[in-house]
């Protein structure tokens, strides 16, 4: 029988009427004693409680629990038995069973209507009956479950309506756990079990409106609530959805996390003291990130991560604080697990799955170059596809070497091999590649060499086509043309090599150096990079002082020449080796990784000896050079001689017929080629070798390097401002240089060499003269220029016929 209270009042006031009822059904009435009160909220059903009249007792159904098993719901069939027990062993009092919803809530559908069907026609004594026993069993929230009910005339459901302004409680449920989180119990109230859980509705008003249950019963039952009137549900599965969902803490991004992904949510769910924490402040001061705000600062920090947890933790923040955009956070969706390796590899090859916009290009570029510096190696997959994709967008019309220089770094040995390739092809340009890959622009940079004599200018032009044509992996025509012309003859050989010192002559009596360091097979075409890689040390106040071009001894073997280096030294102190370009050239290795090596193993070598500096002078020397060009030349297969270092040399006991291809040393035993060519077999495919005349064979550089920066005082007079086509020539008096300053002239864009003549003044190279272009600038080093108006007169000329 159902009836419907307006008030807390209306109901206390009819439980006195119903207690004495004389009406209709008196008998029915006091036969079936059990009262069913619906409350649409926990406040009413505290007060009620509370404020029931004096004669009703309460009856926690907390005892109903098997002792020892705290957490053990209590069957529908089990509780309809205790109940019944309840009603057939009272004594002339009324009763509140209570909380009886808190467990009843949890039955499925059908238990719950079981339960109900049950009780509700359970009889007391005789006594009790005549005595008008009640039993009170309060359900909360339960309206929808209880409707059925309300037609039956066996059940009496007294239905309160309360006000509706005190809200709904927020049941916050996990299996078990509250994942090691500090402070819940300030902010929630907080049950372990199902004893616990009933225990709480105790508390009356004290209960916070958002309670933490992990009772694994109610974790496994709480679907059966629904619908509920007095609760919001939210079930938490994981320590992701506690923090996320349970606890609303916000970390800025919302996602479905991996199963790997979870055990990274339960580790920081243990730092998490809810009273104080805020996700920013707590990232900050664990990473020290006060100023995290671009992909690179990202990286580096995630760079600096020593565990999984940190670096999962730190890309969850940078997400949230990036709003989970940018290239770095598409290259980290890609990822699968934490691992270096992994990050770089994707945000290598990400960009092909992506636009080529500016800034994913940039954010790109920015990462790789840090990785580079770190040395991090991507995974064998991810290079051989960023290769491969480089390659294809090369060849690709729409797209070409202009995109591809955009996307080249110097991270992979792949794009370096590119890179050292396509400068060879001349399909991309040393400058193009000098922010890219800077040893090899440095290495390829066209750059006049000090200490040349005059008589050997064209040196400058030879060194520049040997490289060239060495990163091109190639024998070239102009390499062939100046060798054909300068070592085209004993005599030719020995004039040019003649105007060069010897290493002995040059460093004989330099007591002023303290420190020799041999580099073997340390050629002049290395020049420009090493003296790149010594101004990088110019913040450790080591400074490049001299750079001379000496000539080593016939043959050019370390056999030959290392005895030479070892008398510069004291008596008693040996000669310090580092760097070993000379077992590198005999090895077998493929273009064009043996490049890549050699200038890493330049580099090496001398930024070693730097970061070690110990303010002493010090002088880098070598033994010989080193070619790689005779493997490309057919060997001359001559008769009757023994090959020696792959035929660049070759020894003989009989008698060698004159040829303007090969030199006899002056022991008519020793024969070294002048050519590129070797005496007998080529020189074997990936080898370079040494032994015979060609300039970067014969020619090594004498670097000197010393705390103390040359302080020249550079003045530069031009002797003349007038010049006409006759004669284009500059004249200048130059005072201040040393042995590593090299004067360059600019006119109209172009750069031309400056020399000294034999009476000390400087000369320009022939100018190309143009009327509208008057005026010329001195260069010398990075720091001084000196601009200087000129005359200019191009008054045409007759060539003179005859020659004379």
């Amino acid at each position: 029988m159902h009836r419907s209270f307006s008030s807390l009042d209306e109901l206390l006031g009819y439980i006195k009427e119903d207690k004495e009822w004389q009406g209709v059904n008196t008998g029915l009435h006091n036969r079936y004693p059990i009262r069913f009160v619906l409350f649409d909220n926990f406040v009413d059903f505290t007060e009620f409680v509370e404020n029931k009249p004096g004669n009703i007792y309460n009856y926690s159904l907390d005892t109903m629990l098997e002792k020892g098993y705290p957490d053990a719901f209590v069957s529908y069939s089990a509780l309809s038995e205790e109940i019944a027990k309840i009603v057939k062993s009272l004594p002339a009092n009324d009763f509140v069973i209570s909380p009886f919803s808190e467990m009843a809530r949890f039955y499925d559908s059908r238990s719950f209507e079981s339960l109900v069907k049950t009780i509700r026609l359970k009889q007391p004594p005789e006594d009790s009956q005549n005595s008008h026993t009640r039993i009170y069993i309060p359900i909360v929230g339960m309206q929808g479950k209880m409707s059925q009910f309300m037609t039956d005339n066996q059940a009496f459901v007294w239905d309160v309506k309360g006000s509706g302004e005190h809200g709904l409680y927020n049941l916050i449920i996990t299996d078990g756990t509250t994942y090691g989180i500090d402070g819940l119990r300030s902010k929630y109230s907080v049950v372990k079990d199902l004893s616990e859980w009933l225990q709480l509705w105790k508390k009356g008003g004290l209960v916070k409106k958002n309670i933490i249950c992990c009772s694994h019963s109610i974790y496994c039952s709480a679907h059966n609530a629904q619908p509920d009137n007095a609760f919001t549900y939210v079930e938490c599965h994981n320590a992701y959805d506690f923090l996320t969902k349970g606890l609303k803490l916000d970390f800025g991004v919302a996602t479905i996390p991996t199963a790997e992904e979870l055990k990274y949510w339960e580790q920081l769910a243990a730092l998490i003291d809810v009273t104080t924490f805020d996700f920013d402040n707590f990232i900050n001061e664990r990473f020290d990130t006060y100023h995290l705000q671009s992909s690179l600062d990202f990286i580096k920090t995630w760079e600096d991560c020593e565990s999984d947890f940190d670096r999962w933790l730190l890309t969850l923040y940078y997400q949230k604080i990036s709003g989970n955009q940018g290239y770095v956070n598409f290259a980290l969706s890609k990822c699968m697990n934490l691992s270096t390796s992994e990050l770089f590899s994707n945000i290598a090859t990400a960009i092909f799955d992506t636009t080529y916009s500016s800034s994913n290009i940039e954010d790109r570029r920015l990462a790789m170059n840090y990785a580079s510096t770190k040395g991090v190696q991507l995974t064998e997959e991810a290079e051989n596809r960023l290769k491969a994709k480089l390659k294809a967008i090369a060849v690709n019309p729409e797209q070409g070497m202009v995109t591809v220089l955009q996307l080249l770094t110097s991270l992979t040995e792949s794009e370096k091999e590119l890179m050292v390739q396509w400068v060879g092809e001349k399909r991309i340009r040393p400058e193009d590649i000098a922010k890219i890959y800077p040893d090899l622009y440095h290495y390829c940079k066209s750059k006049t060499l000090p200490q040349i004599p005059d008589s050997c200018s064209w040196i400058n032009s030879y060194f520049d086509a040997y490289r060239e044509a060495k990163v091109a992996n190639s024998f070239s025509d102009s390499v062939d043309k100046l060798i054909s012309e300068y070592n085209g003859s004993p005599s030719a050989f020995v004039g040019w090599r003649d105007s060069f010192k010897t290493v002995r002559t040059i460093l004989h009596k330099r007591e002023d150096i303290d420190i020799f360091y041999w580099i073997d097979g340390l050629g002049v075409d290395w020049v420009p990079f090493i003296t790149q890689v010594i101004s990088e040390h110019a913040k450790e106040n080591v400074y490049l002082n001299e750079v001379h071009i000496a000539t080593a001894a016939l043959p050019t073997t370390t056999s030959n020449n290392k005895a030479i280096l070892e008398s510069l030294l004291p008596e008693g102190i040996k000669l310090s080796k580092i760097g070993d370009l000379d077992s590198l050239a005999h090895s077998q290795k493929k273009y064009p990784q043996y490049i890549i090596e050699e200038m890493a193993l330049v580099r090496e070598a001398i930024h070693k000896v730097l970061c070690q500096y110990n303010g002493k002078k010090i002088a880098f020397i070598s033994d010989h050079g080193i070619t790689y060009l005779s493997q490309f030349q057919i060997g001359m297969k001559l008769a009757g001689v023994t090959s020696n270092h792959e035929g660049r040399l070759a020894n003989t006991t009989g008698k060698v017929v004159s040829d303007n291809k090969y030199i006899v040393l002056d022991d008519n035993v020793t024969v070294c080629s002048l050519t590129h060519a070797s005496l007998t077999d080529k020189v074997n495919h990936g080898h370079g070798a040494h032994g015979g005349c060609t300039p970067e064979e014969v020619l090594v550089p004498i670097i000197i390097v010393s705390s103390q920066k040359n302080a020249s005082n550079y003045s530069v007079k031009l002797l003349s401002d007038e010049i006409d086509s006759t004669n284009p020539i500059l004249k200048f008096q130059i005072i201040g240089l040393n042995s590593i300053d090299i004067p360059i002239l600019e006119y109209n864009g172009t750069p031309y060499t400056i020399k000294r003549d034999a009476n000390g003044t400087f000369c320009s190279e022939r100018l190309y003269l143009v009327d509208t272009a008057t005026k010329v600038t001195v260069k010398i080093g990075e720091s001084f220029k000196k601009q200087f108006n000129i005359h200019v007169s191009t008054g045409a000329t007759v060539d003179d016929l005859f020659g004379f």
